[in-house]
């Protein structure tokens, strides 16, 4: 699984309004130009905690899933260690995705620009939000990147010859933050005008310094999918209270109906066997589903043909994504009962849209939910040792739909999401960070102890997530008191 996965962590890094204007960046496989990948570490790229680049949506790089009902699951760990409440906290992020209305009925101004809050209690006693930390990533899975991370970027680095020592380096700084109207090129974040201060030009790694032009705005105008980005001001007790105005532009104007992309099924797809083809959308058998319709039952009327689905195809946008969870027994690595899936999906074929019925039959989740110990080998040297707080599947099995006409790949994408995906959250428990005399020294009564909790906005007590619950708030009050 190490050759599928992109570890969060958190290390120690050295370091005029708009109110129409918004834009999103999206993620998908480091980007090929020419035949070759141009995002590299050297400039940036593929670091620790990416799983994939920025997209150039303007040439049509984007990724999705281009299947509307994605199926989801918790594996026993997840249970073992966050219990029935770390679940209820899932279910919530889950929610929030699924009551969105379908992308074509998303109207971008009715999210706010800011929804960012913090407990105050839970920040003093170091916890993370595990709902919001679940919601960020499960968006990244649907194609959705950090824009304060990519919103200024690296695309060439060059160091000519020079008498001084050592020779200055010259850089092509681009943009890979983009309106969901017009796909054009933005600065602007939940309407806040960005730029970059600096760029850090390391040994092995330059990058951007990102920064709001106002820098009262740091903090308070995230998007939800850049919660784990170092630009953001997202910390221990912060919270999102739902998604924001870009994040919610990047979902309308990846999974609209009128964006088509030439793009292969997801793998297991067949025809559902009722009626192949139903011209202009309508028609069909009197068993017909509606499309969007969530069909999760294994009883299907009629044949299933393993022939006859028009694949690849150019296909619409689905329109609205459904997690749906099922039942998964992760010792087996299945559902109790497989799931069968059928849905309509928009084509155009010879220029003329079509509707064609698609069957799947699901035996694994195409998402699970998972907590595991995160923090690998005991001796990281020469390197800082960071603290993982999750592990998602990165997209090294996303498919760049361009190699389906044959030839070199040139673009980047467009291209689509595959199952499976997964993420996983640490569960080892109280962490800290220390360090050396002299040196940055930490200690016990220092935060964050890198903890998932759950709080909001009421006055409840914040929910601490321990094995068995052996970490209780009196404990965090001793420690940070120093007592």
């Amino acid at each position: 699984m190490s050759n599928l996965s992109t570890r969060l962590s958190i290390v120690l890094l050295l370091g005029g309004l708009m109110w129409q204007s918004h834009a999103f960046s999206l993620v998908g496989p480091y980007a090929i130009a020419g035949g070759d990948v141009w995002q590299v570490q050297r400039i940036g790229y593929n670091l620790g905690g990416d799983i994939g680049g920025p997209m150039n949506v303007a040439a049509g790089e984007e990724y999705r899933w281009n299947t509307p009902n994605l199926f989801y699951a918790y594996d026993a760990p997840f249970l073992d260690f966050f219990g029935t409440r770390g679940r209820e906290e899932i279910e919530k992020a889950v929610k929030i995705i699924n009551d969105l209305p379908p992308a074509s009925l998303l109207n971008v101004d009715d999210y706010p620009m800011t929804g960012e809050r913090i407990n105050f209690r839970a920040a003093a006693l170091g916890l993370f939000d595990l709902r919001s930390t679940a919601l960020s990533l499960t968006l990244e899975e649907m194609g959705l990147a950090s824009p304060e991370r990519w919103v200024y970027c690296l695309r060439n680095r060059g160091v000519p010859p020079s008498p001084l020592t050592p020779p200055p380096a010259f850089f092509n700084v681009i943009r890979r933050n983009f309106d969901p109207v017009t796909a054009a090129e933005s600065p602007y974040i939940n309407g806040r005008l960005w730029t970059y201060i600096a760029i850090l030009d390391g040994t092995t790694i330059s990058i951007t310094i990102n920064q709001p032009v106002d820098p009262l705005d740091f903090g308070r105008f995230d998007p939800v999918s850049a919660l784990r980005d170092a630009f953001s001001g997202f910390s221990v007790g912060s919270y999102f209270t739902g998604l924001t105005r870009d994040d919610v532009g990047a979902i309308k104007y990846t999974y609209r109906v009128d964006n088509k992309n030439f793009e292969a099924a997801v793998p297991g797809s067949t025809n559902a066997g009722f009626s192949a083809i139903i011209g202009g959308g309508g028609g069909g058998s009197p068993w017909a589903i509606p499309p969007g319709t969530n069909n999760v039952t294994t009883n299907v009327v009629g044949g299933v043909s393993a022939t006859g689905l028009i694949d690849p195809a150019l296909r619409f946008g689905v329109d609205k994504i459904n997690l749906i969870r099922g039942d998964y027994d992760s010792i087996l690595g299945e559902f109790f009962t497989p799931i069968t899936n059928v849905y309509d999906e928009k084509i155009e074929v010879g220029g003329v849209p079509q509707t064609q019925r698609v069957l799947r039959i699901v035996t694994t989740p195409d998402l699970i939910f998972s907590a595991r110990d995160l923090q690998g080998v005991p001796d990281v040297s020469p390197n800082l040792p960071g603290v993982t707080i999750a592990e998602r599947a990165n997209t090294a099995n996303w498919q760049n739909d361009r190699s389906l006409s044959g030839g070199t790949i040139l673009n980047a994408g467009p291209g689509t999401i595959r199952p499976p995906v997964f993420i996983a959250f640490n569960n080892i428990g109280f962490i800290t960070f220390e360090g050396p005399i002299p040196g940055p020294v930490f200690g016990l009564n220092n935060l964050p102890y890198f903890l998932f909790g759950a709080f909001d906005g009421s006055t409840n007590e914040p929910v601490i997530f321990s094995q068995g619950g052996s970490i209780t708030i009196q404990q965090l009050e001793q420690l940070a008191l120093g007592r």
